[in-house]
């Protein structure tokens, strides 16, 4: 697919992908090894985001670029639907099998399917959730089978939330996304703030917060020429966000929607570079995610009292061949299913 605004092939969305997904796994390694989120090294530089928690801004910001941008180029909802079905769905569900019949069996009880429940699971697994599963892991830091899938309901919340706009006829607007995403940061920081005034807002900051970040990325696409993409831009962009990630939680994800989605999109979009490689391998990225929590834990449980790095290390081995194994098996053959997208934007967009 060819846009001028993503460079066509010659981008660094998946290789920011992948590096964003090995930051997952560092996070998720160190904050276990060391039983304590504290302890994971990125929030000793900057006191409140994890490199995990960064990470996860990050992959917004790249989908709400890449989504919005699909949905102007294509404005049907049966491409759309088709598109972000076939490219959600069959990754997450393979995940969730492996996770309620291999990684469960392997770290749960001995009476574990006994304790399963099917329509549970199913429920689950049809909804995005994180899969229903009997205790796994029991005793142990975070005994869960896999945390990291707790972000793909909101990642599909979002592609819906791009669908209900666009068929309202939002994009139709030139300020329309800057709007909804000015409101959508002001509900995310009055969810970080809520008390009694605010009950709806209760325990919506999760939503709110990645739905904020998304937006912005959609910004970057619709409105590329607000800034200038100088050297000096750059700067201002990185020292902002340097100066919103102590400031308190909620200014550090305003700073990486923001400033920090300036420097990612900008990066993304660079047209060379040695990354440039990854275009021409398999997209393992989305596999790497998924796997990388269960394929840590069960090493933990057979190696105990294993270190930060070589868990580290041997972790992004093993969720890289298991993405591999994803994109060959599940996600390439479901992708193959998706229609083309036009080479240019339509006039009438």
């Amino acid at each position: 697919m060819h846009d001028t605004k993503t460079g066509g092939r010659n981008n660094h969305f998946n290789a920011l992908r992948f590096l964003l997904a090995a930051m997952v796994i560092v996070s998720h390694c160190q904050e276990v090894a060391r039983n304590s989120r504290e302890q994971e090294t990125f929030i000793h530089l900057s006191g409140t985001l994890t490199l995990g928690d960064l990470a996860v801004d990050g992959f917004f910001l790249l989908s709400g670029f890449l989504i919005v941008r699909s949905w102007v180029l294509r404005p049907s909802i049966m491409h759309f639907l088709r598109n972000r079905v076939c490219r959600i769905y069959p990754g997450f569900v393979a995940a969730a099998i492996l996770c309620a019949f291999v990684v469960g069996p392997l770290a749960g009880d001995s009476d574990y399917f006994s304790q399963f429940q099917p329509w549970a699971w199913l429920y689950s697994v049809l909804t995005l959730h994180k899969p229903v599963l009997p205790p796994v892991f029991v005793g142990s830091y975070i005994a869960a089978a896999n945390v990291s899938l707790w972000t793909i309901q909101y990642e599909f919340k979002c592609y819906l939330m791009v669908l209900a706009l666009g068929v309202a006829g939002v994009f139709r607007y030139r300020w329309g996304w800057a709007v909804l995403t000015a409101a959508i940061t002001a509900a995310y920081l009055v969810s970080m703030q809520a008390n009694e005034l605010f009950p709806v807002l209760k325990n919506k900051s999760y939503l709110f917060r990645l739905a904020m970040v998304f937006a912005a990325g959609g910004c970057h696409y619709l409105y590329p020429g607000l800034f200038s993409r100088t050297r000096m831009a750059y700067l201002i962009a990185f020292l902002a966000w340097l100066a919103c990630m102590p400031a308190s939680i909620p200014l550090a994800h305003v700073g990486s929607a923001t400033a920090g989605g300036f420097l990612l999109i900008g990066y993304a979009q660079r047209t060379r570079g040695p990354l440039l490689v990854f275009n021409r391998l398999p997209d393992v990225s989305y596999g790497v995610y998924l796997y990388g929590w269960p394929v840590m834990k069960l090493l933990m449980l057979y190696a105990p009292g294993v270190a930060a790095l070589p868990l580290t290390v041997a972790t992004l081995l093993l969720s890289t061949l298991a993405g591999l194994a994803s994109w060959v098996l599940v996600e390439k053959p479901f992708m193959a299913m998706k229609p083309k997208e036009p080479r240019r934007l339509p006039r009438s967009a």
